[in-house]
């Protein structure tokens, strides 16, 4: 979703695209761009911390305001007073071409997305460009998937081992499924509920399924039950295989989509321990096969999904 910005308000020039957030000063090359904080970083992330609530999260403002993303135009609406559907959030960094030729006209949504949205994945947190809003909360606690340098031995290369991976991907589809999968890895956080943040990680679980498919990692036919689908995935990807484990997030998957049923109970109900940490553990799982499919080598990805430990990536 983007928005309408002022005629006053500065633009970036056409050979670079400005993004946010995450609060860590960085510096990264990757293939013909480098990504680099803003001037104000440290500001920035200040005031936005100044914000946030305790539990990590930065939540919407309230509004009492009907906004236009085509035209810009706020109209105050009485009695609507409530938290912003949408709403922006600064930029903390830039990626730009090295040569200062302008940016490819589809990158946001190919070679940008990608690198975003990648970003978004180690840190953490969500990414937007500069001028498309969010909506809901934002994880804005300092974080990583786990621990790695911010700088060329290690950042650099994960982001041009992604990018070169993704860049010989002949199918479009596959790199699209790739861009979705990160996008909405980053945004599970936002949900509330445990069920909700659970079916949408088991949306990126089926995603990466397809891509895999896509990319011939795994044969289309014949058509594999779900119950088995992450085994297998975790199997030809080399992790570490719990079987029982993703074969009981299958059930819950099919009790939620197909019945409205969360952990055999009526949604709202209080569901079980295991039930509870399905979600955290597929992510964890999940954000494993997309560095594995990505072409990222790495200890990390040896290490045991169910384990709530912290971990190095390792970079191989």
């Amino acid at each position: 979703m983007t928005r309408a910005t002022s005629p006053e308000a500065p633009i970036p020039p056409l050979s670079e695209d400005w993004f946010g957030y995450i609060p860590f000063p960085f510096t990264a090359t990757c293939g013909q761009y480098v990504l680099r904080p803003v001037d104000d970083l440290q500001k920035l992330v200040a005031d936005v911390e100044s914000g946030t609530n305790r539990d990590g999260f930065y939540y919407p403002s309230e509004s009492s305001f009907r906004f236009d993303p085509l035209t810009g135009k706020r109209t105050l609406i009485p009695k609507s007073t409530r938290p912003a559907l949408l709403y922006p959030m600064p930029h903390t960094h830039v990626v730009a071409t090295r040569t200062a030729d302008p940016l490819p006209p589809d990158f946001r949504s190919t070679e940008g997305g990608l690198l975003i949205h990648f970003l978004a994945l180690l840190y953490e947190s969500r990414c937007q460009f500069w001028n498309w809003c969010f909506e809901g909360r934002i994880r804005t606690k300092p974080d990583r998937i786990a621990w790695f340098r911010d700088d060329d031995t290690t950042l650099s290369r994960v982001l041009s081992m992604a990018h070169a991976t993704w860049t010989t991907w002949k199918s479009e589809r596959a790199r699209m499924l790739c861009v979705n999968a990160l996008w909405l890895h980053s945004r599970i956080p936002s949900y509330r509920l445990d069920w909700e943040r659970f079916l949408m990680a088991y949306v990126v679980s089926d995603a990466l399924w397809a891509l895999s498919i896509e990319l011939g990692r795994l044969p289309s036919a014949p058509r594999v039950p779900h119950p088995e689908r992450l085994d297998r995935l975790a199997q030809q990807l080399a992790l570490v295989r719990h079987p029982d484990v993703t074969q009981r997030f299958a059930i819950l998957r099919n009790d939620l989509f197909h019945e409205g049923r969360w952990d055999k109970q009526i949604l709202g109900s209080p569901a079980g321990g295991d039930a509870f940490m399905a979600e955290i553990r597929l992510r964890s799982l999940n954000a494993r096969m997309i560095l594995a499919l990505g072409g990222v080598p790495c200890q990390f990805l040896k290490t045991d999904w169910l384990s709530m430990g912290q971990f190095e990536l390792g970079v191989c």
